[in-house]
Order: C-alpha cells, then sequence, then structure tokens
C-alpha cells in the first residue's frame, strides 16, 4: 500500500507536536524537553508502552481465557500504578501509529478515485478513543487536493477523558491543516452492538470504527448485522464506514468471517481491499489470514521509544475493509481501477532464481503466482516512473494488477503478463 508523502511527511515532522501540547497542558508532560531525556523516557515511558504492547498483542493470559480479554481490555486505563504515565505511552506511541494506518486507507481510496461529496461533510468515529481514527483520516483528506471540507465531527467513547483529550487533539489538529468543523460532538457511553450506535436521526457522510470491533467477543454474523443495521441507517448517500482492526490471524479472520456474512445479502458493498464480492480465499485454509502492511517516516521519538523496548514500528500492520452505501458500480466509485480482470497483491513478492513469487486475489479466489524477474536498468525506471507507467519488477503488498496471459500449471501456480499495475 503507497502512502501520500505529504501525508507520511505530516507524522513524521508535525502530529508529535500537537500531541506533545497536549500533553503538556494535561500535565503528563513537563514540556518537550521531557522526550528529549532518556532517563524520563525509560522510567516513565517505557514500562507502560511494553505493557500495553504486551495486551495489544495478547501475550499475556488473555491467549489462555478469551473470556477475560473484552473485560480486562475495557479497563486497561484504570490498571495502573500511574494512569498518567500510562496514558503519556499511548499517546505517543499507539495514537500516532494507530491514526498512521487509518490515514493509510483514505490514501489508498484517494489513489483508487474515491472523493468525497461536494460541500460540508459529517464524519464520526465509533469507540473513538482519543480520536486516533478520525485524526488520521482528516490528515489524508486535508493534503492539497483533496478540498476537504467540515460540517460536523462527532466522537463516540465511553471515556469521559479520553473524550476530552480528543477534542483537544482534533482541534489542534485542524488548526494546523487550516480547517475547522462547524459542530464538534463529544458523545459519551457504552456502545451496544445489538442497538443503534448513535443519535436516531444522526447522519454521517464517513463513519470510522477503528480497533473497535475487537473489543467484541459477538459472533461475526451477529456484528455484521450491526454494522448493516448502523450503516443503512446512519450513512448518508453513498457514504462510507472504515473498518480497521488489528493484523493478528485472530481478528484478521473474524474480519473475514464478518465480510462473509455481509455480501450474503444486498445493500452494502465492500469496496476494498477486496476488488469484489468473491468468496474469501484467506478463508480457504484455517491457519490463512489476510492484512495490509505500510512503511511510515517515525518521528525522533518513535525511533527512539523503538531503540529502548526493542519494539520495531517502521512497518504498520493492521486488517481493514470499506464499506459504502452506494448502489453505483465499484468502478462509478473507485474511477481508477484499471480494466476488468482486477487483482490484488496479498503478499510480498521475492524473488527465487530469476522468478518473482507472490499471491494474488482476485475473482477466483487466492492464487500463487510466478512472473519472471526482469531486470531493468535505473535509467529504464526513471523513464517508467516519469511516463507513471508500471515497473515490473516492483511489486509490493497491496498493488492492484490487471494481468492478461495467464497459465495455469498443476500447482494451481499462474504465470501471467503483466498489463497494467496500478501503485
Amino acid at each position: 500500500m503507497q502512502v501520500r508523502e505529504e501525508i507520511t511527511h505530516y507524522f513524521r515532522d508535525s502530529l508529535l507536536s500537537r500531541i506533545t501540547d497536549i500533553a503538556t497542558d494535561e500535565g503528563l508532560l513537563s514540556g518537550p524537553a521531557d522526550l528529549e531525556n532518556d532517563r524520563f523516557i525509560n522510567r516513565s515511558i517505557i514500562p507502560h508502552i511494553v505493557k500495553l504492547s504486551d495486551l495489544f498483542n495478547r501475550k499475556s493470559s488473555l491467549e489462555t481465557d478469551p473470556e477475560l480479554e473484552p473485560d480486562l481490555q475495557a479497563h486497561y486505563w484504570k490498571e495502573s500504578s500511574n494512569p498518567k504515565n500510562l496514558k503519556l505511552a499511548y499517546m505517543l506511541q499507539f495514537l500516532p501509529t494507530n491514526a498512521y494506518r487509518v490515514a493509510s486507507v483514505f490514501s489508498e481510496l484517494n489513489r483508487l478515485g474515491w472523493t468525497l461529496p461536494e460541500g460540508p461533510t459529517s464524519w464520526a468515529e465509533v469507540g473513538a478513543g482519543p480520536g486516533s481514527g478520525i485524526i488520521g483520516a482528516l490528515i489524508a483528506e486535508s493534503i492539497p487536493g483533496r478540498n476537504l471540507q467540515l460540517d460536523q465531527v462527532a466522537l463516540f467513547e465511553k471515556n469521559r477523558q479520553l473524550l476530552k483529550t480528543a477534542e483537544k487533539l482534533i482541534r489542534s489538529v485542524l488548526n494546523d491543516r487550516n480547517l475547522a468543523a462547524k459542530k464538534l460532538f463529544l458523545n459519551h457511553g457504552v456502545i451496544d452492538l445489538k442497538s443503534t450506535w448513535f443519535p436516531k436521526s444522526a447522519k454521517y457522510d464517513v463513519i470510522i470504527a477503528s480497533y473497535f470491533l475487537n473489543e467484541f467477543t459477538d459472533s461475526p454474523r451477529d456484528v455484521a448485522n450491526s454494522i448493516r443495521r448502523n450503516a443503512n441507517k446512519h450513512l448518508k448517500k453513498d457514504g462510507i464506514l472504515v473498518i480497521v482492526e488489528p493484523a493478528l490471524k485472530k481478528y484478521s479472520r473474524k474480519l473475514l468471517e464478518i465480510r462473509k456474512e455481509l455480501i450474503q445479502k444486498d445493500g452494502l458493498k465492500i469496496l476494498t481491499p477486496c476488488l469484489g464480492h468473491q468468496a474469501c480465499g484467506a478463508l480457504a485454509e484455517m491457519d490463512d489470514w489476510c492484512h495490509e502492511e505500510v512503511l511510515w517516516m517515525r518521528p525522533q521519538v518513535t525511533r527512539k521509544i523503538d531503540r529502548l523496548t526493542g519494539l520495531n514500528s517502521k512497518s504498520l500492520s493492521f486488517s481493514y475493509l470499506v464499506i459504502s452505501n452506494s448502489v453505483a458500480d465499484q468502478k462509478k466509485i473507485l474511477t481508477r481501477l484499471p480494466g476488468d480482470t482486477l487483482r490484488r497483491l496479498v503478499s510480498p513478492a521475492r524473488e527465487r532464481k530469476g522468478i518473482l513469487e507472490f499471491y494474488t486475489c482476485g475473482p477466483d479466489g487466492k492464487h500463487r503466482m510466478r512472473k519472471s524477474a526482469e531486470k531493468i536498468s535505473a535509467d529504464k525506471k526513471t523513464l517508467l516512473r516519469r511516463e507513471k507507467k508500471p515497473i515490473p519488477t516492483e511489486l509490493e503488498r497491496g498493488d492492484i494488477i490487471h494481468a492478461t496471459k495467464f497459465k495455469s500449471d498443476q500447482n494451481i501456480e499462474k504465470t501471467l503478463r503483466l498489463e497494467t499495475l496500478l501503485h
């Protein structure tokens, strides 16, 4: 998945300043200089980052007692001897990375030709926490050429203090991006999947659910029914619902099961990452799952935290779905999709003895594919980039190909000739 440079640069250069200002205002830092002090970081931040990382990656007893998971995760903010430092650790490490994941999804939508409706738009985030999802989306949609206009932004969250932090961060980012929302609604309360997520008459152009659904143990069918009910009732015409979830096998496969339930009935359309409503190839094997991975330019403090903790956040993994209530054909919504027989790369491309091997997913499911690894000179690559033509040897997870001349063999591998590549 490719992310626009303007987005990456803002995360590297500017977002941390907004977070630091809010953390200082809330008394979590005495000032930006604290983040230059390795002793402060080691004593006040690192232990909490490790704790949160272990929790989010399910390295604790949650793996053997899944029934405890929703309750413990819901209360992890209260289970610290120093909740201020725990919150600071989250804001410095997990807020920007989760925001970047959501920003990358909107960058992908932009790449594929999706656009917001003209005029002021309404946005909502459910299970908003400190606003990571909406912040990432607004950063991505406020780059030059996107012409973002805001009517309202609504946040729904069960933690009142996090809602207040989210409000400050959103106002700070909007001001930094020369934007303003006419209305910013903060809605405190616990969300039940069996009921509506929003006020009865609320309608939104964009709804974001980032790291929200994994907090529920409801079956994929029940979650899908909740999504369908809320999308049909609360999305405006041609609106979208963006779901971002962990890349871990357990949660990725559950999201694929939710997709499977959603496509059983008419009314909602899966826009991406899937390029159609075909059966999911990853669900065909019990040990398979599907996730995305993006690279980003880490802020200096993130690089320092990685060095001190041994974590590696150079690349960020996640699972996602973008759902629309539009009745239009997918290619009228994603106007840059090339050709008719499209496949998305769902693995890295690895070269073996002059042959590129990778997995793709398309109308006929998931397949291992092979292609000759052509040797292309640097000058030729420069010319192809200038002419905005594909470089066949530079295949990455998330790329979309329109390929011709498939040739099957006994191992269900396919040799192909690449016709069009959308990076």
